[in-house]
């Protein structure tokens, strides 16, 4: 089940869920899966998927999860750890990457170290019926 299909976009501190003003010049189209929905007599030790894919012509190289990740856990309640967290990058050899988040204290904050890796085979397989219409290449 898709819990929601859109566009988070961001101009310095500023996030939008709506369509992005054409002067923003990076956003990323964001579908949230429910595996647990659609399945549920299985238990799922990830339950959600968070699958990214950039838009715009912004020369910015960050990731969705580096920059507006946080903010999309907590508009729908995610657990970090319970989320399957999966991008595309169209440049890179593999095209479909899934970050290893890593919790980073620093005082009373958590922070997330996050590094990358390319998606299982058994990740792509779990997405692929939510994602089918997107031309992605792996």
């Amino acid at each position: 089940m898709i819990l929601f299909d859109g566009t988070y976009s961001f101009q310095g501190s500023e996030f939008s869920t709506t369509d992005p003003p054409k002067e923003w010049s990076h956003y990323w189209r964001v579908r949230i899966i429910d595996f647990s929905k659609s399945l549920p007599d299985v238990k799922h030790l990830i339950p959600f998927g968070v699958v990214a894919i950039p838009g715009g012509t912004s020369l910015i190289k960050t990731s969705c999860a580096e920059s507006i990740g946080r903010k999309i856990s907590e508009d729908f309640e995610l657990e970090v750890k319970k989320v399957l967290w999966i991008e595309y990058f169209p440049d890179e050899p593999k095209g479909l990457y899934v970050a290893a988040l890593n919790e980073k204290y620093i005082e009373n904050d958590v922070y997330f170290q996050i590094g990358w890796r390319p998606i299982r085979p058994n990740e792509l397989s779990a997405i692929i019926p939510y994602i089918h219409e997107f031309e992605i290449t792996t």
